[in-house]
């Protein structure tokens, strides 16, 4: 338990995706990394997905990093997009968008960290592995990110 007063490290990266979808488990694979290399002021979670009750972690941090695959990339390209709180339409479904939990965060807690998607593009969603083109993907990945925690290149706003 944090004494009283104690404040969370600055920065908290959430890989996110299920590991049986192929490279939708590329968060959590970049997330388990980070975690190994135990940077100061970085906490790491991993993930299956984002949910509405994040907002309460997200607000005690001045930055989050997201990781998660995405479908609307080229295959292997490790892309960094600036999130902006968003207000999708209502839907029935348990998980939430990154701008969604940002719009949370700061409609429930009055929080609006700097938050980051680090995504590479998926290649496929079937089987229990990462495709040959996200694997070879990560070292760059892994570099971005630990350079966005140390405080190095932003993403264009």
């Amino acid at each position: 338990m944090k004494p009283a007063g104690a404040r969370k490290p600055r920065t908290l990266v959430i890989g996110y995706g299920n590991p049986m979808r192929g490279d939708d488990g590329l968060g959590r694979v970049v997330a388990d990394h980070l975690a190994r290399l135990a940077l100061p002021g970085v906490e790491v979670l991993s993930l299956h997905q984002l949910t509405i009750d994040l907002a309460a972690v997200v607000a005690d941090y001045d930055r989050v990093i997201l990781i998660d695959a995405l479908s609307d990339a080229p295959p292997g390209e490790v892309q960094l997009v600036e999130v902006h709180p968003e207000n999708s339409a209502p839907g029935m479904s348990h998980y939430v968008t990154p701008g969604e939990l940002l719009l949370a965060t700061g409609a429930l807690y009055g929080a609006r960290p700097r938050m980051t998607l680090a995504g590479v593009g998926a290649e496929t969603f079937d089987g229990d592995r990462l495709s040959p083109v996200v694997e070879q993907a990560l070292p760059a990945v892994h570099a971005q990110i630990e350079r966005l925690v140390r405080g190095g290149h932003e993403p264009g706003v």
